[in-house]
């Protein structure tokens, strides 16, 4: 679809990672959830976010609540060797409307500290 994919609830999301580790190579996992559907003056994509597929829109908690529920599901996986966030902030021009993880006046968003939270009690 133009603009993403709709999001998939955790035991949808593991059955699909599962499906790929089937192939039997390391997966490396590319992330990129936008936390506005507003216009992106700094994105180089027209495309935004696909419209009304979260009841009550893009946000910075709907971005965080995302990574909440399905990396840990990532982290579970074997095949998974990688998550990588695909654009760091949105200060800078970018690919994709507001999928940082640093807003544009470079403030961590929620979905940043999650991440860094996971990172802590899961891989060290």
């Amino acid at each position: 679809e133009p603009g993403g994919s709709v999001p998939r609830d955790p035991l949808e999301f593991s059955r699909l990672v599962d499906r790929w580790s089937s192939l039997g190579l390391p997966l490396v996992v590319e992330l990129t959830l936008p936390s506005s559907d507003a216009s992106d003056p700094l994105a180089r994509s027209v495309i935004a976010p696909m419209p009304h597929v979260l009841p009550d829109g893009w946000s910075a908690a709907a971005q965080q609540a995302w990574v909440e529920r399905n990396v840990p599901v990532l982290l579970a996986k074997p095949a998974v060797h990688a998550l990588l966030w695909n654009q760091c902030a949105d200060s800078d021009p970018h690919d994709y409307p507001h999928a940082g993880l640093i807003d544009a006046a470079g403030r961590a968003k929620p979905a940043l500290n999650t991440l860094a939270r996971l990172r802590r009690e899961h891989l060290q």
